[in-house]
């Protein structure tokens, strides 16, 4: 799609982000960085950590296509990733920004401090998930502070940030958008670790607590008594992976639950699934749903933050949200066993996501936000 540049000044925006690997704030870093720069803004993207390694760069190599400026400054750990406000500070001095954002919440800390001591006041910050613990919410709170917007990823993201204390005036919800796959590959299945016609739901995240997978195991059980073929295939990485096995193991069921590690043929996945589950204690707006309604697949989520916002005004949403674990059994089942309500839920998400999930909306929104802020006082 041709974008054609706004008579106004083109700004220079700094997006400061934690990482670059393959994950949706990343990936809404990514196409926020991408499309500024179709409508002829500067961008400058900087990333906390280090260069992800192939084949976890094709966000980078995306960026590096567009002609975009990159920065890594493989941040340490503990007290001393407080060393990478140093460079931040330093770019921002060199290249007088217009606009510093930031995305995720290591990046809200030190992006704003080093934004602030080069004397940058155009500061956005992005806060992406509804995290429970207090450490953060207080953390954030003090960030915004310095901050003239605060972008929330979900109007449920936006209100538990009004009730943690950040003023009203300054926060703005706006929804991540979605790629459209013209054609999605046929998976090959014999790479998959199950029998290649052997159904399989697909969940895919980091193995961490917040992901909600201990509490799910318990579950899959009554799923897997009445679907005796059925697997479940986990697509992700995390600390938590070791602990799954044991537990999927000890409830018997080890030999058809898989653990993929890191995938970037995300969509084939999707596609080859019966439907995606998300069994999410916590979230902001899973990019993983997109996705999936996006490829015009069904699925069963728990009514965690952001997925009753994604599923507003769409005829099958009680369908697919879940208000416990427990309760995300009959409705797989159920789903299992109706194919053609699988293909018409399928049909329906794909045309809900086209209606409300795109990029250019989503840089609009926060194209207005910068606007706003540079405007010459009046």
């Amino acid at each position: 799609m041709t974008t054609t540049p706004l008579a106004e000044p083109r700004l220079k925006i700094a997006i400061v982000i934690t990482e670059l690997s393959r994950g949706g704030a990343e990936k809404v870093g990514t196409k926020l960085a991408l499309g500024l720069s179709r409508r002829e803004h500067q961008v400058t993207a900087i990333s906390l950590k280090q260069r992800p390694e192939a084949p976890r760069d094709s966000l980078v190599l995306e960026l590096e296509q567009a002609g975009i400026e990159l920065h890594f400054l493989d941040q340490k750990r503990g007290w001393k990733a407080l060393g990478a406000v140093v460079p931040i500070r330093r770019l921002a001095i060199a290249e007088r920004f217009d606009i510093v954002q930031t995305l995720l919440h290591h990046a809200g800390i030190l992006g704003t401090i080093g934004a602030r001591l080069a004397g940058i006041t155009n500061i956005v910050q992005g806060i992406r998930v509804s995290d429970p613990r207090s450490s953060v919410q207080r953390i954030d709170r003090l960030m915004s502070i310095a901050a003239k917007r605060v972008v929330c990823v979900s109007e449920s993201v936006r209100q538990l940030a009004e009730q943690t204390g950040i003023p009203s005036r300054k926060l703005q919800t706006i929804l991540n958008g979605v790629d459209f796959p013209e054609a999605i590959p046929a998976i090959d299945r014999t790479s998959l670790p199950l029998p290649v016609d052997a159904p399989f739901l697909l969940s895919i995240g980091r193995l961490e607590p917040q992901k909600g997978f201990a509490q799910f195991l318990p579950h899959l059980q009554g799923v897997f008594a009445q679907h005796s073929n059925l697997h479940w295939l986990v697509a992700g990485v995390g600390p938590d992976q070791a602990a799954l096995a044991a537990q999927a193991a000890e409830l018997g069921i080890g030999a058809r639950v898989h653990f993929l590690g890191f995938r970037a043929d995300t969509f084939p996945l999707i596609a080859a699934s019966e439907m995606l589950v998300l069994p999410s204690i916590y979230e902001g707006m899973p990019n993983v749903v997109l996705e999936t309604i996006a490829a015009g697949k069904a699925l069963v989520a728990t009514q965690t933050d952001g997925i009753g916002e994604i599923f507003t005004g769409h005829p099958y949403g009680c369908e697919q949200v879940a208000k416990s674990h427990a309760e995300m059994v009959p409705k797989i089942t159920k789903l299992l066993s109706d194919e053609p309500l699988r293909n018409a839920i399928g049909t329906a998400n794909q045309l809900h996501a086209r209606e409300r999930f795109t990029w250019e909306r989503m840089v609009d929104e926060y194209e207005q936000i910068y606007r706003e802020i540079t405007a010459p006082k009046r």
